[in-house]
C-alpha cells in the first residue's frame, strides 16, 4: 500500500504489477516485437493492460487487498502459461501481464488528511503528503518497486498496512460540533423542502449543490469522479522505452487498454467517468474512452439507493449519528491496535477466511475519526443523490458494460435487476445475475477468491473474443 499524490489528494492506492526481480516489462516488450531495443520499434509492442478498481463505501484499498492480489495471480499466471505456449509456436501471448491497482476514495485513507484539510484546504496537501511519506508510506515519487505493492515486496506492503494511528486530535470536538449541526440541520428541514432537495433526475444537480457549500469538508461524489478520472489520465500511458530506467526519459509513450471495475457506489463513480471521458471536449479524453475494453459494474447500486433495505436502516446513522460515531471511533484509537484487532477478529469477523482476517481487521481499526466523519457524508449524499436510474447513460455505454447483479442484495431494491434487463432487452449479455454462492455484497469480507476468480474468468473471455 502507498501514498500517491491524485490530483493533489493524499491518496491511498494499492497497486500490483510484474516485480522488477522478474522479467521486465521492457524486455518483454523487447521480446514480443522481436527487437533489439533500438529506435522506435519497442513501441510496436502492447503495454500491459491497466484493470482499475474503484471502491464501495467505506473507500478504503485495504478492504480490496486479497481480491487485487488474486486478480493479480491469476492473470499474471496465465499471461506466463499463454507465453509459454507463444514460444512453443502453439498460441498468442496475452502480452506482459495485468497490472490491477485499487485507488481509494479522496478523504477516506486514514492517517494521510489532517482534521480540516478538505476541498477548501487542498492546497495543503501536498505537505501532509510527504509527511505521511516521513512516516512510514511511499510517496508517489519513490522509484524503485520497493512500495507499490509489487509481488516479492509484500513486506513492505504489510509493514505500511501496520502504520499506527495519529496522535489524538485535538480539533475533534470542533469535528464533532460541525457534523452534529449539519445533522440537526437537515432533520430540521421542512418535509416538503427535504424532499425537493432530495429528488434529483440526473444525479448531478445535488452533488454540485454541495460543492458550492464553502463551510463542507469532505469530498462528495461529484469530487470522487474527478479524483478517480485524475488517476486513470495519469496512469492511462505507459513508457514503452527500454532506455527510461537508465537515462531517466522517456522517448515513447503508449496509452494501454483500460479494465474498469467498479463495486457497488463505485459503479455510479464509474459511470459518471464514462459520460464525462466521453462527452469531453478533449481528444485525449476521448482516446481514453475508447481505450476502455470492458467495464465490470459488480453489485451496482445506481437507483433509489435510500430505498434499499440497508439504505432505510443505515440512513440514520449516516446523518443524526455521525457525530457519535465519529466520537466512538475515536474513543476506541485510544486502544492499542493488538487489541483492537483480537477483538474485531473474535467478535465481529468471526467468519473471515484467515488469509483476509489480518487485512479486513487492519482496515477497520485503522479507521481514524478523520476518515469516518468523510465517510458518513458522503454516505449521506449517496442517499439524496443516487435515486432516478440513470438509464440514458447507461444506454449511451451499454457495449462497455458487464453488470452483475445479486438476488436479495440489501444495496439494492429487488426490482433494480429486472428494470435493468427490461430497459435492454438487446443487451442481455450485458446485465446479469450473478450465481456465486454465498458472495455476498460485502464480497471483499469473506469471499474475495471467489470473486476474483469470476473476474477473471470474465477477463479471459473478454481478450479472447477481442
Amino acid at each position: 500500500m502507498q501514498v500517491e499524490d491524485v490530483d493533489g489528494i493524499p491518496t491511498h492506492v494499492f497497486r500490483l504489477r510484474r516485480a522488477e526481480g522478474g522479467e521486465g516489462m521492457e524486455e518483454r516488450l523487447r521480446a514480443s516485437s522481436g527487437d533489439d531495443g533500438e529506435g522506435s520499434l519497442a513501441a510496436a509492442a502492447a503495454p500491459p493492460p491497466l484493470l482499475m478498481v474503484v471502491p464501495g463505501s467505506p473507500g478504503m484499498a485495504h478492504f480490496y487487498v486479497p481480491f487485487a492480489r488474486r486478480v493479480f495471480q491469476q492473470m499474471q499466471r496465465q499471461s506466463d502459461e499463454s507465453d509459454d505456449h507463444h514460444h512453443n509456436g502453439d498460441g498468442m501471448a496475452l502480452g506482459p501481464g495485468y497490472e490491477v491497482c485499487v485507488v481509494s476514495h479522496a478523504g477516506h485513507s486514514p492517517g494521510v488528511i489532517r482534521p480540516g484539510a478538505g476541498p477548501a484546504t487542498s492546497s495543503s496537501t501536498h505537505a501532509q503528503l510527504s509527511s505521511a511519506s516521513n512516516d512510514g508510506m511511499c510517496s508517489s515519487s519513490t522509484s524503485s518497486g520497493a512500495c507499490d505493492g509489487r509481488l516479492g515486496d509484500e513486506g513492505k506492503e504489510e509493514e505500511d498496512l501496520r502504520a499506527d494511528l495519529p496522535p489524538v486530535d485535538p480539533a475533534l470536538s470542533l469535528l464533532m460540533a460541525e457534523a452534529l449541526s449539519l445533522s440537526v440541520q437537515h432533520n430540521n428541514q421542512p418535509e416538503t423542502e427535504r424532499l425537493s432537495n432530495d429528488v434529483n433526475i440526473d444525479n448531478t444537480d445535488a452533488a454540485d449543490a454541495d460543492s458550492s457549500c464553502p463551510d463542507r469538508d469532505w469530498y462528495n461524489l461529484r469530487e470522487q469522479v474527478e479524483h478517480k478520472l485524475a488517476y486513470l489520465r495519469e496512469h492511462a500511458h505507459v513508457c514503452t522505452d527500454p532506455e527510461s530506467p537508465h537515462t531517466g526519459v522517456c522517448q515513447h509513450r503508449r496509452m494501454r487498454t483500460i479494465y474498469l471495475l467498479g463495486h457497488s457506489i463505485g459503479c455510479y463513480v464509474i459511470l459518471k467517468m464514462l459520460e464525462e471521458l466521453e462527452s469531453s471536449g478533449s481528444d485525449s479524453d476521448r482516446h481514453l474512452y475508447r481505450k476502455i475494453a470492458k467495464v465490470f459494474f459488480i453489485y451496482p447500486v445506481l437507483e433509489w439507493m435510500a430505498e434499499t433495505p440497508k439504505g432505510r436502516m443505515l440512513h440514520p446513522f449516516f446523518s443524526t449519528l455521525r457525530a457519535p460515531a465519529t466520537f466512538l471511533v475515536w474513543l476506541l484509537s485510544l486502544l492499542p491496535q493488538g487489541l483492537k484487532e483480537f477483538l474485531l477478529g473474535t467478535l465481529v469477523f468471526r467468519s473471515v477466511p484467515k488469509p483476509h482476517l489480518e487485512h479486513v481487521t487492519r482496515a477497520v481499526t485503522n479507521i481514524d475519526s478523520r476518515s469516518i466523519h468523510n465517510i458518513l457524508s458522503m454516505a449521506e449524499e449517496e442517499l439524496r443523490v443516487v435515486r432516478e436510474p440513470p438509464l440514458s447513460v447507461i444506454a449511451k455505454h451499454i457495449r462497455k458494460l458487464e453488470m452483475y447483479y445479486k438476488e436479495g442484495d440489501k444495496w439494492t431494491l429487488d426490482s433494480s435487476y429486472r428494470r435493468m434487463a427490461d430497459s435492454f432487452p438487446n443487451a442481455a449479455e450485458s446485465i446479469s445475475m450473478c450465481r456465486l454462492e454465498g458472495v455476498i455484497h460485502s464480497f471483499v469480507i469473506e469471499s474475495s477468491d471467489e470473486m476474483a476468480d469470476f473476474v477473471c474468468s470474465r477477463l479471459r473471455c473478454v481478450h479472447v473474443n477481442n
